[in-house]
């Protein structure tokens, strides 16, 4: 749904040789893209664009048809737009890309939303609180089950030591990290470190039997967030305990 915020993901996903469409409304944002310019504040990853455009591994497009070729669509929610709560910013996201979705794609959401990724590292793997369960109520709508997936590795990628709140306000960002190597080393200190990995994917949560209705019913989806939460929780804590060290 915003193309210019998944940006660093999808350079990520590209990277590893996957191939990758930004859907962003924004056409001026989208031509940037494509021409191989950062259409966000900053430009350490630029050459990263490029040559994921040179070799044909992303593109950018206004048209929400290309949602539909997709075996995978991951929403993300521009941290600089969310005005309300994280839920009803999910559900407003999916509203936006509907027309382009079909049966049997997988709908990638990350329900912490920003909260997940300006985690301090003393409070790592802790999950925040799941918004007010958009990703629920959708799920409920579009009859379609939740799977759970509880990931470790990803904190210690960039372990956040501390927010300078002014300058993200500055540059309006939801926040501005400050890491062990960040800004400290400039461009080097966004090369994420080698942390090991571990997903683990848990049983569908099963919404089918439920009326579309339920969506509105706001202790029910509730109810049903915090379970995904707790699996999710339960999980991180499982596979913490099965790591073998933390970085390779």
């Amino acid at each position: 749904a915003n193309g210019r915020a998944a940006l660093p993901l999808g350079l990520a996903f590209a990277k590893g040789g996957l191939s990758v469409v930004l859907h962003d409304p924004d056409s001026a944002a989208v031509e940037l893209m494509n021409r191989g310019k950062m259409p966000l504040r900053g430009g350490a990853e630029r050459s990263l664009l490029r040559s994921a455009l040179r070799e044909g591994r992303l593109a950018a497009s206004t048209d929400v048809a290309v949602i539909s070729k997709a075996e995978c669509l991951v929403i993300v929610v521009g941290g600089g737009r969310i005005t309300g709560h994280a839920g009803s910013s999910i559900v407003e996201a999916v509203k936006a890309v509907k027309d382009g979705l079909r049966d049997g794609q997988l709908l990638v959401v990350f329900p912490e939303g920003t909260k997940g990724t300006n985690k301090l590292y003393r409070d790592r793997y802790r999950l925040a609180r799941f918004g007010r369960g958009g990703f629920v109520s959708t799920a409920i709508r579009a009859q379609a089950p939740i799977i759970p997936i509880s990931v470790v590795g990803s904190e210690e990628i960039y372990p956040m030591l501390g927010d300078l709140s002014p300058l993200a306000r500055l540059f309006g960002l939801p926040y501005f990290p400050v890491t062990p190597f960040w800004p400290w080393l400039g461009p080097l200190g966004m090369i994420p470190l080698p942390s090991k990995w571990r997903i683990q994917f848990h049983p569908p949560v099963e919404v089918a039997h439920l009326p579309a209705k339920a969506a509105e019913d706001q202790h029910l989806v509730m109810a049903l967030a915090d379970d995904v939460r707790d699996t999710i929780q339960r999980g991180v804590y499982d596979n913490l305990k099965l790591r073998r060290g933390v970085f390779l």
